[in-house]
């Protein structure tokens, strides 16, 4: 019999260790809004920014597109989105993700930060 009470004292805390993990989720990231990249890079010390890729629709047109360049868009410089929306809206826990991998212009910064 006391074998059978510790079975179903397992059975019991494995019940309510299963549902406190599906209720202790974290919050989804807060959307905080999109980028003025040109902005960033001249407050950064570039003249401006440019795509390196030339083109802002097409496969993969989000990722490694976006250059921070001095003098002449050939002498441009990566950048991290996270950072840029780091500078952007104050916050140190932040995300960027494009909402379309195939269109550069639809990056948006997330606070994973409780707003």
């Amino acid at each position: 019999m006391e074998h059978s009470r510790r079975i179903a004292l397992l059975v019991c805390v494995a019940a309510v260790a299963a549902l406190t993990a599906s209720t202790a989720r974290a919050d989804p990231p807060t959307p905080l809004g999109g980028l003025e990249l040109r902005t960033y890079c001249q407050t950064h010390g570039y003249t401006d920014v440019v795509l390196q890729k030339g083109v802002v629709i097409g496969p993969q047109a989000a990722y490694n597109n976006w250059r921070c360049y001095t003098d002449t868009p050939t002498n441009d410089h990566p950048f991290s989105m996270e950072q840029a929306c780091k500078w952007a809206y104050g916050l140190n826990a932040v995300q960027a993700h494009p909402l379309d991998s195939d269109n550069a212009f639809t990056w948006v910064c997330y606070s994973s930060e409780h707003l």
